[in-house]
């Protein structure tokens, strides 16, 4: 959350920066703007909630904490391993491999390794949601979401009513999982825009 606001503070957005967070981005997008809500003049959230006390966990976990990068011997080896998280098909093959060709690097001593940051596991805190932070919110307030995701459903959506106190527009995608852009891409930037509008 406090690497949000430095982010906000350093590319000089002031105080009109809409921030667009997705999965668990969102939630360390609502901590932001719970911590620094003068830097916002609109949140959008992803596919991107806090799911009901009563709902179960869902079956995959959304980050490999612990996890180490693996080195790979080749380039196209790494990018042949590239999978979403959580596991799930998408149509437009082409924009995976984009993202994977851009994802991995070439490691000292040799082979290739994805660019992510090992140190992850041990300095991220506080992960959990936290119904305080979603009644907290007083900035502007939307959400798009995937009518098929694994990791959002209407339970979490009336949840989310309940908790945050302020009405906000919500609008689901039809055709889109958890990765609601890469499933609905041209959809997608279509809800954004009509989203930013809305809110004003």
């Amino acid at each position: 959350a406090e690497e949000i606001a430095a982010v906000i503070t350093d590319a000089g957005f002031g105080t009109n920066t809409t921030v667009v967070a997705h999965s668990f981005g969102g939630y360390q997008a609502v901590r932001a703007a719970n911590l620094y809500s003068e830097r916002f003049a609109k949140l959008i959230l992803v596919d991107s909630g806090i799911r009901h006390p009563d709902d179960p966990p869902p079956e995959h976990a959304m980050m490999m904490m612990g996890v180490r990068s693996k080195v790979y011997p080749d380039k196209a080896g790494a990018i042949q391993r590239f999978r979403l998280q959580p596991p799930q098909s998408c149509d437009n093959e082409y924009i995976l491999r984009h993202i994977a060709q851009n994802s991995v690097m070439p490691v000292e001593g040799g082979g290739w390794s994805w660019k992510y940051d090992d140190d992850l596991p041990s300095a991220i805190q506080e992960t959990e949601r936290n119904p305080e932070d979603y009644r907290g919110i007083g900035v502007p307030l939307g959400l798009i979401y995937g009518n098929d995701s694994e990791l959002f459903s209407q339970r979490t959506l009336a949840y989310m009513r309940e908790l945050v106190p302020q009405e906000f527009p919500a609008v689901g995608l039809e055709g889109a999982q958890h990765h609601v852009f890469l499933d609905q891409p041209l959809a997608f930037i279509d809800a954004l825009r009509d989203m930013v509008k809305t809110l004003g």
